[in-house]
């Protein structure tokens, strides 16, 4: 099912498509994979002096869907139309499993990018710049960060090469 759903005042005047893909989710069976364990990643996060955070521009639209999948992605419209989903969306059965399965194999650490020096940091994220081109994948330049005193990763706290416990961590009950 879709519908037009009126923007919230911090975005765009206007309406924006929303699809329902409950129906998509009866038929989609998402592979299970293999993800970097936290403590391996924190590790590695905490060893860093300098960072760069970033995100993609439309993540789940930079992935294409599987042709024989397409079948199963036709939604009706407000239009009395059938939408056809040719790349990922939000919301959809299995799309965020595939952003972060591609991340590990395109950036290896999700989008944070550092090194204990300026000079590592540079050569990493030319790297990484460099994968993300060479598949096509576009970052946002307005979410991406070089050399932020702090930043949250994983509900911890970087800063500046230490890393800390976010608040926002424990549950009082």
């Amino acid at each position: 099912m879709s519908s037009f759903v009126k923007k919230t005042p911090l975005d765009i005047v206007g309406h924006r498509f929303v699809t329902a893909f409950g129906d998509v989710a009866w038929y989609s069976k998402p592979e299970p994979s293999l993800m970097p364990d936290i403590n391996t990643t924190l590790r590695t996060i905490a060893s860093w002096c300098y960072l760069i955070k970033t995100d993609l521009t439309q993540a789940f639209h930079q992935i294409p869907l599987c042709q024989s999948s397409l079948k199963y992605c036709g939604v009706a419209t407000p239009f009395r139309r059938i939408r056809v989903y040719t790349r990922s969306a939000m919301g959809m059965p299995g799309s965020e499993t595939a952003i972060k399965e591609m991340m590990c194999r395109v950036l290896v650490d999700d989008l944070h990018c550092g090194g204990d020096l300026p000079e590592t940091l540079l050569s990493n994220w030319r790297r990484i710049l460099g994968s993300l081109d060479n598949r096509n994948l576009r970052l946002s330049p307005t979410k991406t960060i070089i050399c932020p005193k702090s930043t949250t990763i994983l509900c911890w706290i970087w800063s500046q090469g230490t890393l800390q416990a976010s608040p926002h961590r424990f549950v009082v009950l």
